[in-house]
């Protein structure tokens, strides 16, 4: 679980592109057709838990082609909220390895600040907006039972949750200026 939680800092993907499985070993496990957006990282994932083994390599051995016009390259909209159903899942499949748990909250949380800025940046799917915004403050409430997060997203979480105009107007600055928070 390690090397899928490595993804967030961009070490390893989450996506199972790139990764090579042992089909006898995951036979069972299907891609969700009903999601159109992390279906893979969910696959993935349910892989991790499973292996008992699992070996990285930096060599280049695949080309992965982004297309422009693809979900994750468009702006906001609905799909986007499918992130939220599969950290939940992840939540339940490990509900009894704290660290884990832990660990998929503080992804679901700087989803919900990443795609807050989204909509901010894009001036698209601003109807989630204040949807977005309860799930980044439950999931920070249920981070901070014990848990210190990074300054940068305790910082955002406190603007959000203290002063949300500030925050979406610091936000549309540094769209402006072309730079990402």
């Amino acid at each position: 679980m390690n090397a899928y939680f490595s993804g967030i800092i961009g070490s390893v993907n989450v996506a199972c592109w790139g990764k090579i499985f042992k089909k006898e070993s995951f036979k069972d496990i299907l891609f969700d057709e009903r999601l159109l957006i992390e279906e893979d990282a969910y696959f993935t994932f349910q892989c991790c838990m499973r292996a008992s083994k699992i070996v990285c390599s930096n060599a280049p051995l695949y080309n992965y082609f982004q297309h422009p016009e693809s979900v994750m390259n468009r702006t906001f909209d609905s799909i986007n909220m499918q992130y939220f159903t599969v950290f939940d899942r992840e939540l339940v499949e490990c509900r009894e390895d704290g660290d884990l748990c832990l660990r998929i909250k503080i992804r679901k949380l700087t989803t919900a600040l990443d795609l807050i800025s989204k909509i901010v940046r894009d001036d698209s799917g601003t109807e989630y907006l204040r949807e977005l915004r309860q799930i980044a403050l439950n999931t920070e409430d249920e981070i901070k039972l014990g848990n210190r997060l990074r300054f940068k997203i305790g910082l955002k979480c406190f603007l959000i949750r203290h002063m949300p105009s500030v925050f979406y107007g610091i936000l549309r600055v540094k769209g402006s200026l072309g730079r990402n928070v």
